[in-house]
């Protein structure tokens, strides 16, 4: 069996940045099914940190979010197409759990993918470091 290898740069404007990004990666991974190569493995990153940092911009500028950086799978670049994106954040002002439920939501719904927040102060002691370790901040400064 053999398969090619192929890379292809689609320019892209900054409003057209991520169709032209998941429709090549739909595209990708239909062929691949198609030809029975790698099946399980067929995910391609449909989004760079700074195309992250584009897209959720106006959902961080509402809710005054200090700063937002995913870690996980996400961070690591083990992600899967079915994964969820954790993103840790911090805030500028008072923050209440609906706050949490309403930025988490409309995180969902942007970016069409399940979302997990995490506060950097609400993050488990014991599970932080890890978090802090493979954190990539895309938005705002820690």
């Amino acid at each position: 069996n053999s398969f090619f290898v192929f890379i292809v740069i689609i320019p892209t404007t900054l409003t057209g940045i991520m169709s032209y990004t998941e429709v090549f990666t739909d595209f990708i991974c239909e062929l691949l099914g198609r030809i029975d190569v790698a099946k399980n493995l067929c995910y391609i990153i449909s989004m760079t940190l700074e195309e992250l940092k584009y897209k959720t911009k106006p959902v961080f500028d509402k809710y005054r979010i200090k700063y937002a950086g995913v870690f996980g799978s996400f961070a690591r670049g083990e992600e899967k197409k079915d994964s969820d994106m954790d993103i840790m954040i911090d805030y500028h002002r008072p923050f209440s759990l609906l706050d949490l439920i309403g930025l988490e939501n409309a995180l969902k719904d942007l970016l069409q993918k399940k979302v997990d927040i995490v506060t950097e102060n609400g993050a488990s002691k014991y599970m932080k470091s890890g978090m802090l370790k493979d954190l990539k901040v895309f938005y705002g400064s820690r």
